[in-house]
């Protein structure tokens, strides 16, 4: 599945509402593991007009190729969970730490 990287990983978690102005997005550079996975770099992107957002973190899902995934990304540490709701890879933990900028 494409939720696996080799490199650069990128997801989007663009939630795009029709005939809405864009929303701003938040972009944080992560390291961090997707299951047994080793360790890679990947960037995550947070539509902020449809993520929960909270003194404490962000929530949001997003979708990629089919497969969901449920997000929380802690503001004050910059720690990262992923879990994969849908998809071949359902059950997927991803785990990781974003750079605060």
């Amino acid at each position: 599945m494409g939720l696996k990287p080799n490199n650069l990983f990128i997801l989007a978690a663009l939630l795009a509402v029709a005939g809405s102005a864009p929303a701003e997005v938040l972009r944080r550079v992560c390291h961090g593991v997707f299951g047994d996975d080793r360790p890679t770099d990947f960037i995550v992107e947070i539509d902020l007009a449809s993520s929960v957002i909270t003194e404490g973190d962000f929530r949001w899902t997003a979708t990629y190729d089919g497969a969901t995934v449920d997000w929380n990304l802690d503001r004050r540490n910059g720690a990262l969970r992923g879990v994969v709701l849908t998809g071949p890879d359902a059950g997927l933990l991803i785990v990781g730490e974003c750079h605060r900028d």
